[in-house]
């Protein structure tokens, strides 16, 4: 844990640190700037690459199969990333992890730049960077609590939420104005110097860990940190909720390009479109606050997860009726109950989950949004030989079905109480 000691500061850092804790103690400070930079990169790399793909083959399948690339093996590295975190130096992990995605990314832009790149190299390419990101994602969610006391959790919780967010809301729109004007090789040679920048913060930083000294085989450790999923009903069926959310919910962001299509657009309402969540997601981020200590929390969680699906219905109508302003406005709708529950469920975690299984719990928990991509694989074989929409209808209902028989038959996430969950120093 670091013990660096809270900024006082002016009255304005006063107020602000008020309001967001964590950003009172400046080894998170510079973290979170040093991340905001390298998710940035990667939301320019989730743009240029679902764009150059579609560029490439203008089939929705092929979209799905870049979803597939762009999961599979995060979900494979993920499943020991949180053991890696919690037995070696998750600053050193994010170093390395940072310093190769650096590497991939010059060499995509060089592929892209001269014309060499294929559908073939491009899933591949995606597939590297989705391993690296198994490691690094889990060590995140692990590493930056180090940098704040307890009291700070929540706080650091948001920001790291708000910082995906908020970079959800800038880099697509800029990302598509970008593409239009010069393809997209300069997405991805510009997403390099995001990867640097926070292996130089990183490289900056002075914590302390407190490193697993038992030797565990990894199978073990990880079944450890499983087991206690399975055994701890909080936190069993809230991760069967937010697998299903985003597997058959949130997957839809997948197939934008697709929709972009439909509704007879173009690259830079692709980038608006996208922009459109991240939006949503930001003004979610600071509604969570207003609930978050709220006694009905659990309440609050679900009914965000069930009108996120169903306000999936409407966007597909939109797209069919070629509504792009509609779509736009329910996107941000859904991106909004989306990050509701989404903060809150990470909160809850972060409180409740035991220290030495942190890494892996917190590794769990970030395959999540592995299942997007993946979730977008099914969507795009759908829609191969039917339709986007009926894809993305049938996926929402299948989650509301899931929803209902959590919420109805086991009263767990029903009784979640904010207020009690209140951390204290």
């Amino acid at each position: 844990m670091n013990d660096g000691q809270p900024d006082t500061g002016g009255a304005l850092s006063r107020s602000l640190y008020s309001k967001a804790p964590a950003l009172a103690y400046a080894p998170f400070r510079r973290y979170w700037l040093g991340s905001a930079a390298s998710v940035g990169a990667t939301q320019f790399i989730n743009v240029g690459q679902a764009w150059l793909m579609w560029e490439l083959t203008q089939s929705p399948l092929f979209l799905g199969y870049l979803g597939l690339a762009a999961s599979l093996p995060n979900i494979a590295l993920t499943l020991f990333g949180g053991v890696v975190a919690d037995r070696f130096n998750k600053k050193r992990i994010l170093i390395i992890t940072s310093l190769l995605a650096t590497l991939l990314m010059t060499l995509l832009a060089a592929l892209d730049a001269t014309g060499a790149i294929s559908p073939l190299l491009l899933l591949v390419i995606t597939g590297s960077f989705s391993a690296l990101t198994g490691l690094e994602w889990p060590t995140r969610s692990a590493f930056y609590p180090l940098l704040v006391p307890r009291p700070a959790f929540m706080s650091a919780v948001a920001l790291n939420s708000f910082t995906w967010q908020a970079t959800r809301t800038i880099m697509p729109l800029a990302a598509g104005a970008i593409i239009a004007q010069f393809g997209t090789w300069l997405i991805f040679a510009l997403a390099t110097l995001g990867f640097a920048s926070m292996a130089a913060v990183m490289l900056s930083l002075h914590v302390r860990e407190a490193l697993r000294t038992d030797h565990d085989h990894p199978v073990r450790a990880l079944a450890n940190g499983l087991g206690f999923i399975i055994r701890t009903p909080l936190f069993r069926y809230l991760m069967l909720l937010i697998f299903s959310g985003m597997f058959f919910v949130n997957s839809f962001t997948q197939m934008l390009p697709y929709f972009v299509t439909l509704m007879g657009r173009a690259e830079g309402d692709f980038g608006l479109l996208v922009t459109a969540g991240g939006i949503g997601s930001v003004v979610g981020a600071l509604l969570i606050g207003l609930a978050q200590q709220h006694r009905r929390l659990g309440l609050i969680m679900l009914a965000s997860a069930a009108g996120a699906a169903l306000a999936l219905f409407g966007f597909g109508a939109a797209a069919l009726n070629q509504m792009f302003w509609l779509a736009f406005l329910i996107s941000v709708i859904i991106a909004i109950l989306i990050q509701v529950f989404m903060i809150s469920t990470l909160s809850v975690m972060q409180l409740e989950v035991p220290d030495e299984l942190r890494g892996r719990v917190m590794g769990f928990f970030t395959m999540c949004y592995s299942l997007v991509p993946l979730g977008g694989l099914m969507l795009g074989s759908i829609a191969e030989w039917s339709s986007g929409v009926l894809a993305i209808s049938l996926a929402a209902s299948v989650f509301l079905v899931i929803l209902a028989g959590l919420a109805l038959l086991d009263p767990t996430i029903r009784r979640i109480d904010g207020a009690r969950l209140a951390p204290t120093a």
